[in-house]
């Protein structure tokens, strides 16, 4: 029942706005609906602590789109408040 009203939730944003975008100090975080990931893209080559947190903490990084990425999730959006407190 949850995961129905999470799915619900989404497509609902999908529909809404295929995307928002926030910006931190170095880059952005994009939450892509459409694709059902959420991005985080530097303005330049993070360093190799950050790509470390980045690996550790579930993200991907994607060539296609220049970004690193995950899905899109409430853990996902979560851990990546973590992060970007971090940096």
């Amino acid at each position: 029942e949850a995961r129905i009203k999470e799915l619900e939730a989404k497509e609902q944003n999908r529909q809404d706005e295929p995307e928002k975008e926030f910006l931190f100090n170095g880059g952005k975080v994009v939450m892509n609906y459409e694709a059902d990931r959420i991005q985080i893209k530097h303005d330049s080559r993070p360093n190799q602590e950050v790509i470390t947190l980045m690996k550790r903490n579930g993200f991907k990084w994607a060539p296609s789109n220049q970004a690193w990425q995950s899905q899109l999730t409430a853990n996902a959006i979560y851990t990546t408040k973590q992060i970007l407190k971090s940096l």
